[in-house]
Parts: C-alpha cells; sequence; structure tokens
C-alpha cells in the first residue's frame, strides 16, 4: 500500500473498534435490534422505544445517542466525536460516516502519524475535497482486497475478518 491507503486503512480499523460503542449502546437499550440469540426478539412498547430513543450514554453519561432504523449515532459531549453504525456487522462500515469521523481527526489536536498524512493531502480543502479523496482511496482499498464492497448496502464497505494487514509498497 502506498502511504495514502496505509494511513486510511489504519483509520478504517480504528474506526471499525470505535463502532464498538454504538454496539453496546443498542445491547443495551434496544438489543431487540440485534439478532443475537438467533430467537425472535421480544419488541419493546412504543412508549419504551419513544422515551430511549435518544439520550445520554456511558459511564459517566458522556456519550450522547440518537438511535434509528436498526443503527445509532453517538457524539462525545466533550470532545464531539462523532460514531455512527447499523447493526448487524461491526466489520461493516458507511463511508460517509467514516468521513465525518475522519473530518472529526482531523480537526483535533493530536499528533497521529495516518492523520498527518491525510492532512498533507487535504489541510486547508473543504469537507467535499476530503470525502472525495477518502472515498477515493477506499475504492482503491477495495480494488486491492483489503476492503470488501457491498454496493447495496448503507455500510457499503466490510474489513475482512481476518484481515491481509498492511501490504508492501507498490
Amino acid at each position: 500500500m502506498n502511504s495514502f491507503q496505509l494511513a486510511v486503512y489504519s483509520l478504517v480499523t480504528s474506526f471499525v473498534e470505535r463502532q464498538q460503542l454504538a454496539l453496546a449502546v443498542l445491547s443495551e437499550i434496544r438489543p431487540d435490534l440485534l439478532d443475537i440469540t438467533g430467537q425472535k426478539p421480544i419488541r419493546p412498547t412504543k412508549e419504551y422505544i419513544k422515551l430511549t430513543q435518544s439520550g445520554y450514554w456511558g459511564k459517566d453519561r458522556e456519550w450522547q445517542y440518537f438511535i434509528h432504523g436498526r443503527g445509532c449515532r453517538l457524539i462525545h459531549t466533550v470532545t464531539r466525536e462523532p460514531i455512527e453504525w447499523n447493526a448487524p456487522d461491526l466489520q461493516r462500515f458507511d463511508p460517509h460516516w467514516f468521513v465525518n469521523w475522519v473530518n472529526w481527526f482531523l480537526a483535533q489536536e493530536v499528533e497521529n502519524k495516518h492523520i498527518r498524512i491525510i492532512n498533507s493531502q487535504c489541510k486547508g480543502k473543504n469537507d467535499e475535497d476530503v470525502r472525495s479523496f477518502v472515498f477515493n482511496v477506499l475504492d482503491q482499498l477495495q480494488k486491492k482486497g483489503v476492503l470488501l464492497l457491498h454496493p447495496d448496502c448503507i455500510n457499503r464497505y466490510e474489513l475482512p475478518r481476518v484481515s491481509k494487514g498492511p501490504v508492501s509498497n507498490d
């Protein structure tokens, strides 16, 4: 992989890992949306669904959540980190939601070599330019076989369970 591909791949793996938080929210608040047991889940009442569609979650209630369809959007109340995921597969992700997270990460005052590489290409660019750059690299990663493609789904890309890992430069 070239440096841009490696940087985006690294951020994809971090983002997919962060999606665990959305799964934790759904597991706790709306387990009926997750077909974990293989049995038909008990559907909560309309009142429960309405009362729990949005709120705060976490040890210190540090995440604001919004449950939509079979998914969940989280925003950290301090850092404003956005995480959004649709059940059921944690290895899959929506490229638009990933780009939102990358834009958030680019705005942080953290030292990260992968962000530095992406910033070298995107510094001073608007959100649409960043989106185009990241989408292009995601397509390259899919063509290399590092990501799987599901073109007709919201969670368009999948990080294979047994990742090929970083590939040497070509």
